[in-house]
């Protein structure tokens, strides 16, 4: 069955959180917003036991990232492979990047706490030397449904329920032939009559026990029953660590001297909260109680508020964003890209780039009388050197350019209709000056007229 987020994400990083165990001072891995996987689950197992230590730069900054906790799973694969390392180790690395969204696991019901149906993936927690537990189990005192279910693991049990309930129109058929052979009753149809009867009997029994192990699986849809949790109290030794699967969801598992068995809280919600580390499983119902690092209780879920400091939704989102940050950083210094994003010496190359097209772009408008600084050039000015965004700020060098040209354009053509006016004043003074020059001759002339005593008609005339 399959478990977890399945669907591939960012790399993902976890938070550091320091915990007692066993009188000494260990990191832990906090869950992250897919909740806990199967390599958050292992790695706490190892870090608990002293078996593996995290870089320094990961406790240093309090996070630690998916390749941070590969290489040490790998280093502890090494060291205690008595084969060929190179092939353990890669087979491990193999497996590591998946266990952040999960894994494929298919637990069987009548096999005990370590009966699962093996797979490649599960080799990985037998190289870390975790071992991967479950309390999914039917009552050995049930036996009509301990015989129903068999040895089957979940997968085959839910393809066996549904060929049976496939076979519903199949057996109504086979009785219906049943009825009508015994009306007739001769010697030569009892054995086809025999073989009907014999086969409804096995379509019967076959639906039968699908009905029961459909009813076992409904009944614990919660993945753990008090037989299962029974057997992990027998079977997990006292200060044991393993990995324990249950809802889909990988924990980390031990017994204590008191005799129950409790799990590692790795919530990033109590990051702030040291008083709270164990969670105790002796219910099957999730109604239990918290416990410090010497395994004595806090109280239930909600009484456990009044002990804080807890983590708000705001402060988790705010801490997340923050570890993204510090491991996008990690990631430019090593000279690594996350998805998508460029190496930092990459960015600052392209930003000298931009520089120098911003500053031949502001000696051209320079020269060409245009004071305002390019689209863009405030983004790399100092502050006290930037100028306000023109209105129509363009957004690409083509619009750039298409504005140079407008306003040039409109400069020549200010200056046209400048000297336009200019000569049409020249041409309007010239004319004015002719009239003048017109209407004085004309008065002269009218003048002279009237003392010789020529009428104005003919001077006309002459004229």
């Amino acid at each position: 069955m399959s478990n977890e987020n399945s669907s591939p994400s960012i790399t993902m990083v976890y938070r550091l959180k320091t915990v007692q165990y066993q009188n000494h001072d260990r990191f832990i891995l906090l869950q992250n917003e897919n909740g806990p996987c199967p390599l958050l689950a292992a790695a706490n197992c190892l870090l608990l036991r002293g078996d593996c230590t995290l870089p320094s730069e990961a406790v240093r900054k309090g996070i630690a990232s998916l390749d941070n906790i590969a290489n040490m799973l790998a280093e502890h694969a090494m060291s205690n492979s008595e084969h060929d390392h190179a092939v353990y180790v890669d087979e491990l690395m193999e497996h590591i990047p998946k266990f952040q969204f999960g894994m494929d696991v298919n637990p069987a019901f009548t096999k005990g706490i370590t009966g699962y149906e093996y797979t490649a993936q599960l080799t990985a927690f037998d190289m870390l030397r975790c071992k991967l537990v479950h309390g999914w189990l039917v009552d050995i005192t049930d036996e009509a449904t301990f015989r129903a279910v068999g040895s089957d693991t979940y997968n085959i049990l839910i393809d066996r329920i549904i060929h049976a309930q496939e076979k519903g129109e199949e057996l109504l058929q086979i009785k219906s032939r049943i009825d009508a052979l015994h009306v007739n009753s001769e010697s030569e149809l009892m054995s086809p009559l025999d073989d009907l009867q014999t086969k409804s009997e096995l379509l019967e029994k076959e639906m039968h026990d699908a009905l029961l192990a459909q009813q076992f699986l409904d009944q614990t849809s919660h993945q753990l029953t008090h037989y299962g949790l029974e057997l992990l109290r027998e079977n997990v030794q006292v200060n044991e660590l393993c990995v324990f699967f249950r809802n889909n969801h990988f924990g980390t598992l031990t017994k204590h001297e008191d005799g129950h068995l409790y799990l590692l809280v790795t919530d990033l919600g109590y990051a702030n909260s040291p008083a709270i580390v164990w969670e105790r499983l002796d219910v099957i119902d999730g109604d239990t109680d918290y416990v410090n690092s010497d395994f004595k209780a806090l109280g239930s879920q909600d009484q456990i508020l009044s002990l804080g400091p807890t983590l708000t939704p705001e402060q988790m989102m705010a801490m997340s964003s923050q570890e993204d940050a510090d491991y996008q950083l990690a990631l430019e210094l090593s000279g690594r890209a996350a998805t998508g994003e460029k190496p930092l010496q990459q960015r600052l190359d392209e930003q000298e780039g931009k520089l120098m097209a911003a500053a031949t772009e502001a000696s051209l408008r320079e020269y060409h009388g245009i004071v305002e600084p390019p689209p863009g050039m405030n983004d790399v000015l100092p502050d006290d050197a930037r100028k306000p965004p023109p209105v129509n700020q363009p957004e690409s060098h083509e619009d750039t350019d298409r504005l140079l040209a407008i306003q040039l354009q409109e400069k020549q053509n200010n200056n046209f209709e400048q000297e336009s006016l200019h000569l049409a004043c020249q041409l309007q003074a010239e004319e004015d000056q002719r009239a003048a020059e017109h209407r004085r001759r004309t008065a002269a002339t009218s003048n002279s007229n009237s003392r010789t005593g020529k009428s104005s008609s003919r001077v006309c005339i002459v004229s």
